[in-house]
């Protein structure tokens, strides 16, 4: 009698889902590890192996079981993930321990973030986990309409997410020249330009991977903030196309980049990176704690301007995090954190492209405020912020965006198309990215009065023709 097969868990890493997926093909089609090796050319003995993610796969390898399997490109796909999994040791999968660990309650001190809301693990388990989600999210790639131009551009950066550059010429250090295309490409960035930022990303990134020799210690951490920087770009690049699998897959490696530059600020911002596609992924709750936790984390460091406008950055997405799962007490908290961080920055700025500062916090409260329904608060709020000061097209466009729908809500029609219109003089992309603008616009063509239906349709019509 044959011993049962152990069972598989999926969700340990890339290389136990392959391997899941790989036992649930072979058992579909009815076939043994040795006969399903017979048909790729390997022995029963490594088909086992791999679905007990005790072997790694290659990519010749991957791409034959999807065709004897019939799975429809399903291995191949996953390959990359396991590619960048089997070169980070961290990420090799022993089991973690999932019990809780218990805290004391800590004492609030004024001035001092403090954060009660969820379980304590130790630092190396919650990265780990996280590195799961990242993983599972990225594995479950889905259809992403956009148009032939965009999707040009789409798949030579989802592309190049997957390879390490081996296909790139090899080159010494060249970071100088890399750095200056990097805030070339930030620029387009927060003028809103997707498609121009992520058509220079694929060869900047090649670039990135491809420097392998002539690099000092110095150099070489240089290069992976410039590789987490990048790939950070990339991960809110396919956020806003609605390639949220591409998008953990960028944010993963951000991650791993940043924590190998060993540079605090770097690390900090490839979180927020991640707390933003977790949040984008209905994952709100585990996007806010994760946000805080780097801000609280950079208190231990001096109050630079840097430093504060990460910090700040951190509270604001940690506030729209929590606002997204309906929690008005932790959003308001998050909120007045950042405006106390923004008053020790003392103005608006830029800092480590963050927009950070006193107006930003004021655009943050109108989001939150829309987010958790309070419509007539949002309108309130919007009313008392100085829109001149608003001084980057993508967070000008964006509130706008935000005001056009609490104007809505309310049905103050007319006053909602006018924001709507700002929005597109302002950064016209924003518009196509933002999924709720439809709806908004929806609602002005549904309830407006003639003039309003009108002008509404035709703003509905050029965003369809940008899209």
């Amino acid at each position: 009698m044959p011993f049962p097969q152990k069972p598989l868990d999926p969700s340990q890493g890339a290389a136990h889902w392959f391997g899941a997926e790989l036992r649930y093909h072979r058992k579909r089609l009815n076939l043994s590890q040795n006969e399903l090796g017979q048909r790729v050319y390997v022995s029963g003995d490594t088909i086992g192996k791999i679905e007990k993610a005790q072997r790694n796969c290659s990519q010749e390898l991957a791409e034959a079981l999807d065709r004897v399997l019939e799975t429809g490109g399903t291995l191949e796909r996953a390959y990359p993930l396991l590619r960048a999994e089997a070169d980070n040791p961290l990420l090799e999968a022993d089991r973690l321990h999932e019990s809780p660990v218990e805290v004391r309650e800590q004492e609030e001190v004024p001035g001092r973030l403090v954060n009660l809301s969820h379980t304590a693990r130790s630092e190396e388990d919650l990265t780990h986990m996280l590195r799961r989600d990242l993983l599972s999210m990225a594995l479950n790639w889905g259809t992403v309409v956009v148009s032939a131009t965009t999707t040009t551009a789409m798949t030579s950066l989802v592309e190049v997410l997957g390879t390490d550059g081996a296909s790139y010429p090899k080159t010494g250090s060249d970071l100088a020249n890399i750095s200056i295309r990097l805030v070339n490409i930030k620029n387009l960035l927060q003028r809103s330009q997707f498609d121009q930022a992520m058509s220079r990303l694929p060869s900047l990134l090649n670039q990135l991977k491809a420097i392998t020799h002539d690099v000092s210690s110095n150099g070489l951490q240089h290069r992976q903030m410039l590789l987490a920087d990048a790939y950070q770009i990339a991960a809110t690049i396919l956020l806003k196309y609605g390639d949220a699998g591409s998008a953990a897959l960028a944010s993963y490696q951000s991650l791993e980049s940043a924590r190998s530059s060993e540079d605090p600020l770097t690390i900090a911002t490839s979180y927020r990176t991640v707390s933003h596609t977790l949040m984008r992924t209905g994952r709100g709750h585990k996007a806010a704690n994760i946000a805080f936790d780097q801000a609280q984390a950079l208190t231990q460091l001096a109050a630079t301007p840097d430093i504060l406008s990460v910090q700040g950055s951190l509270l604001l997405k940690a506030a729209i995090a929590a606002a997204t799962t309906g929690e008005s007490q932790s959003a308001n908290s998050y909120l007045s954190a950042a405006s106390t961080t923004a008053k020790q920055l003392g103005r608006d700025g830029n800092h480590c492209w963050t927009g950070f500062g006193p107006t930003n916090v004021a655009l943050h409260r109108v989001h939150v405020a829309a987010e958790l329904g309070d419509l007539d608060e949002a309108v309130a709020m919007a009313q008392a912020v100085k829109i001149h000061n608003v001084k980057l097209p993508d967070w000008r466009a964006r509130f706008a965006i935000d005001v056009a729908a609490a104007h809505a809500g309310v049905g103050s029609f007319e006053d909602s198309l006018t924001y709507l219109h700002l929005a597109e003089s302002t950064a016209p992309q924003e518009l196509t990215a933002i999924k709720s603008v439809s709806l908004t616009v929806d609602s002005v063509i549904n309830n407006g009065t003639d003039r309003l239906r009108r002008q509404a349709k035709e703003l509905s019509e050029r965003l369809e023709q940008s899209a």
